[in-house]
């Protein structure tokens, strides 16, 4: 790499860093900074820095000492161009920036897709703005709810903003619709009327062209103005006068700027004489035509303000995200907005109900016509690899999704050049100190960024998702080697730059090369490789050499790996290989050679087995005690007699299974675990194991065994429905049909009737089409008919729909079956 190069880049660093930590109070840096860093002659980089400004790709503050910052960091960092490259003092710099900054801020800038979507809509907007003298009148077009206001009012903000307008100006909206059947009201309220202009015009009156003079006008739905109206307005874009209703003998004066908007065609609803003296055209694309990140952030931010509104946090799982990214809206943002509220107060509703801090929104809480899209339901699978198995929005802020700046991919790929530099041999212990501040600048950017936001299954990367499960094949592969402490945080961290590995092609390499590199002792630590491994086998993710070289001097920025010894663990147990064979296995599981093994057979006596088990507890002792895990409760008793013999901690833990042995193992490796703590963890992850397998069929105080039962094999029959609450509702209502009967209810017939009811449900949930009655005589049982339909407005008032009479017919038809004496006699 040339020097130049080498001073440029440097200087990016530098200058990124410094924005990071002081923003528009950047402090540059001199040719001497420069220099120390990369260990160069100072000379030499004073040139380069200077043909760097003349090469307009730095800015210099010509100032003792003179200072130096990279042009472009600058320029994404505020959004704009820097004309001159060269300031009298770092004052008038940030001077710019402040300007600068408060455009960022009231701008375009927080419009979703202004840079994607909008972008060449953005680019009309602010040249209308900029137009001289008084900018161009602008038509925005589109369908309802693409944002045409909102995207009006940026104009006006925008406008203020580059002082193109005075800082008092108003902004005047008014809907040509809401007077459409009353023309000679609609212009009187555009135009002013004079006094017996028309029928009730007792007075002289102003309109809405005066009031909005030096500011701005905004009509919405124009198409709605008659030709008469159109000529009018036609005259004031032309002259910038105008005449009050009644008036013809006085012109008045207005400096007004217009904005409209329409949902139709212009062509087919406007004057042409009109439309052509309209020099801006700017259309809004509908919301199915944007991207689904953008569809995301439309999602985010409706999300953050509800979870303000309601004081709750917002969990929303992967179907709904699915289903809301899909679904083609006749409202577009709009209706997006009002349908996200409204599942938003369904799930409320039950959050108040059960108690619960968290809003989780689930498929259920969908307007029913979202709820049964069935192309969302099928791109779920597509979408998978990119969503989150659930997003939440916390209450205390909006969260966005967040995205990587185009800086952490340069980062990365400026570390790939340092490294593939520092392989050459030709190459000088300055570029190996070079490679490691890069990567320690590099890892200091993205800790930042983690604790800055929440790196989880929760949060967008770019065009992907990190999904959770890279986070926890990250977090297996660093559980042996990682603080339970800092575990998490050290999970994001890596997940994080894996995404950035993930998202840059990189060269291939030979499977033979990188075993070869992996198998090598000492090469790469234990945890790159199970990260390399578990990354491999659960994602099917392949890291190349380089990329593994690279997450292994992360992973020594975040972890200091020392020899430092760990609880030992002994397995000792009956069998000829059993011990040895588990032993191996959670060696050969997390590539290690610490855990040791004592086979005996149940012919063996018990103080021979002493023996050998004294004997090994003496050699694996470091001074942390050893863990003696055995499966049978007999070992138990050498636990006292070994620490009076050789005076070591020592405790035994009986029936112990591989996978105690090999969480055992993982944590035995974490440094900050005595021999006490490390027992009473495996004790307390036997106690959840425990516990979890008795949860799913254990009777709980609000139902039996068998209603339990009934619930979880109803739980994976039925697709969108709550089995619990359908048990509930359902039950109900026949311990009402059957006092109005008098009938006695077995749980055979509980059973067949809920499942009926459950399945019904979804089906009609799912198909809402009107249904045919049946053609068979209810005339003898039609009190039956009656009283059923009685009950079921219940079921009515809950799901929000009518049960159809062709459903209470064929639930008559199970009473009948099941009760006919019981009926017919009634």
């Amino acid at each position: 790499m040339k020097r130049i190069n080498l001073v440029h880049k440097q200087l990016v660093e530098t200058s990124r860093r410094q924005l990071a930590l002081y923003g528009i109070e950047i402090k540059g840096s001199t040719s001497t900074d420069i220099a120390n860093k990369l260990g160069l002659d100072r000379a030499n980089v004073s040139k380069d820095l200077n043909r760097l400004v003349t090469e307009q790709k730095a800015v210099k503050i010509n100032k003792r000492p003179v200072l130096f910052i990279d042009k472009q960091t600058l320029e994404d960092n505020y959004h704009f161009s820097i004309e001159d490259s060269l300031f009298s003092s770092m004052e008038q710099l940030q001077k710019l920036l402040i300007k600068e900054k408060r455009r960022h801020d009231a701008g375009f800038f927080d419009l979703v897709g202004e840079t994607g979507s909008l972008k060449e809509a953005v680019k009309k907007a602010q040249a209308a703005i900029f137009y001289p003298v008084n900018g161009l009148t602008t038509l925005i077009t589109g369908e309802t709810g693409v944002g045409k206001s909102l995207f009006a009012e940026k104009m006006y903000l925008y406008a203020l903003n580059e002082e193109k307008v005075p800082e008092n100006a108003p902004f005047i909206t008014f809907n040509c619709a809401d007077f459409a059947d009353n023309q000679h009201l609609l212009l009187s309220h555009l135009f002013g009327h004079k006094k017996g202009a028309f029928t009730g015009a007792t007075e002289d009156s102003k309109g809405l062209v005066e009031a909005a003079n030096n500011g701005f006008l905004f009509l919405d739905e124009v198409h709605r103005l008659s030709a008469k109206g159109q000529e009018m307005l036609f005259y004031l874009m032309d002259k910038g006068i105008y005449r009050k209703l009644g008036d013809v003998e006085n012109d008045y004066v207005t400096n007004v700027r217009l904005i409209m908007a329409t949902t139709e065609r212009p062509s087919e609803v406007m004057l042409n004489t009109f439309l052509r003296r309209i020099p801006v055209h700017i259309h809004l694309p509908p919301l199915y035509e944007r991207s689904w990140e953008e569809k995301m952030a439309f999602l985010s931010r409706f999300a953050g303000e509800e979870s303000q509104r309601i004081s709750r946090d917002i969990r929303i799982n992967q179907g709904v995200l699915s289903l809301l990214l899909n679904y083609q809206f006749e409202g577009n943002i709009g209706q997006l907005k009002s349908d996200f509220q409204f599942s938003c107060a369904n799930a409320f509703i039950e959050t108040i109900k059960e108690g619960s801090s968290e809003v989780s929104i689930e498929i259920r809480h969908l307007p029913i016509n979202i709820a049964q899209h069935l192309d969302g339901i099928e791109n779920q699978r597509s979408l998978s690899h990119h969503l989150p198995e659930s997003m939440l929005f916390k209450k205390e802020k909006s969260t966005q999704p967040f995205a990587f700046e185009r800086n952490e991919q340069e980062d990365y790929q400026w570390i790939k050049e340092n490294f593939l530099l520092v392989n050459k041999a030709s190459i000088s212990a300055v570029h190996e100190d070079q490679s490691k501040e890069v990567i320690s600048e590099y890892t200091g950017k993205i800790i930042k960024k983690v604790n800055q936001k929440t790196i989880s299954k929760d949060a967008v990367v770019k065009n992907m998702f990190i999904d959770n499960n890279i986070l926890e094949a990250v977090k297996q592969a660093l559980a042996s080697f990682v603080d339970k402490e800092s575990l998490d945080n050290y999970s994001k961290i890596i997940a994080y730059h894996l995404t950035i590995v993930l998202k840059n092609t990189s060269t291939s390499f030979e499977k033979k090369d990188i075993e070869n590199l992996l198998n090598e002792p000492g090469e790469i630590s234990m945890a790159t490789k199970q990260i390399v491994y578990q990354t491999k086998n659960l994602l099917g993710l392949s890291l190349t050499e380089l990329d593994i070289k690279i997450v292994d001097r992360l992973l020594n920025q975040l972890i200091q790996y020392t020899n430092r010894p760990h609880i030992s663990i002994l397995v000792v147990m009956h069998g000829e290989n059993t011990a040895s064979s588990i032993a191996d296995t959670v060696n050969s599981l997390l590539s290690i050679t610490s855990v040791m093994a004592i086979d005996m057979s149940l012919e063996e006596k018990v103080q021979d087995v002493y023996e050998r088990t004294k004997q090994k507890v003496r050699e694996l002792d470091n001074g942390l005690g050893v863990l003696i895990m055995a499966d049978m409760g007999s070992i138990k008793s050498f636990e006292q007699k070994l620490k009076d013999d050789l005076g070591i901690h020592v405790s035994v833990m009986d029936m112990a299974s591989t996978p105690l042995i090999l969480e055992a193992a993982k944590l035995s490796l974490s440094r900050k675990l005595s021999l006490e703590e490390l027992g009473q963890s495996l004790l307390s992850i036997m106690s959840r194991h425990w516990q979890s397998t008795q949860e799913n069929f254990d009777p709980t105080d609000e139902f039996r065994y068998f209603e339990t039962m009934m619930i979880h094999r109803m739980k994976k029959i039925l697709v969108f429905l709550d089995s619990k609450k359908v048990f509930l509702l359902f039950k109900s209502v026949l311990e009402r049909i059957a006092t109005d009967l008098k009938i006695e209810i077995t749980d055979e017939f509980l059973l067949k009737f809920i499942f009926h009811n459950g399945c019904m449900m979804e089906k009609i949930l799912i198909d809402s089409t009107i249904q045919e009655v049946a053609s068979a005589d209810y005339q003898s049982v039609s009190h039956l008919v009656d009283m059923l339909e009685k009950h079921y407005s219940v079921v009515n008032e809950f799901f929000g729909i009518e049960v159809p009479k062709k459903e209470i017919l064929n639930v008559a038809d199970i009473f009948i079956y099941e009760f006919p004496e019981q009926l017919f006699l009634n």
